[in-house]
């Protein structure tokens, strides 16, 4: 009878994590590469983020930021709400209220992976609500920004995790 039950609670245990480990994706990583200022500072300040012509350019491919001719040491990693695998899915950023990522790549016009995002609903300066997002994330958590949100691209994670960050005041 012993041998029985434990039978059935490894069975039990076995579909659960079966289950658990067959879930459709519940995010997607999006990336854009960071200009640095003087002394290798991060510049995550409004003025690096345009959105005039159809949004502010994100990659859902590193490869993308690595071939760059910026040579990007690193990059901001944002994480969508939903995945985002076919041209013309949108969702919600992670943490980034009222921004919305669009995949909308169309090569050779828009690169492979390309991914815009937006506004949503539209705000008068949207360069400076997503840099004020940022620096309140980054102000209120620097180390979980760090580790959520700041990526090597030619330097390592923890490299870019550790040069100064220029935030919107």
């Amino acid at each position: 009878m012993k041998s029985k039950k434990h039978l059935t609670f490894s069975l039990c245990a076995f579909i659960a994590a079966s289950a658990f480990f067959t879930q459709p994706a519940t995010s997607e990583a999006i990336y854009r590469g960071l200009l640095e200022g003087g002394h290798g500072v991060l510049d995550l300040r409004e003025n690096r983020f345009n959105f005039g012509g159809g949004g502010l350019s994100f990659n859902k491919d590193m490869a993308q930021i690595m071939a760059a001719p910026q040579n990007f040491n690193c990059a901001l990693m944002l994480d969508t709400t939903n995945p985002i695998p076919v041209v013309g899915n949108q969702s919600a950023i992670n943490q980034f209220p009222g921004f919305d990522a669009t995949f909308d790549q169309n090569p050779p016009a828009i690169p492979q992976g390309h991914v815009s995002v937006n506004d949503n609903p539209a705000v008068a300066n949207p360069a400076r609500a997503f840099a004020n997002q940022i620096a309140d994330i980054a102000r209120n958590n620097p180390a979980t920004f760090n580790d959520d949100h700041i990526v090597g691209v030619h330097l390592t994670d923890d490299e870019c995790r550790d040069k100064p960050k220029w935030l919107n005041q």
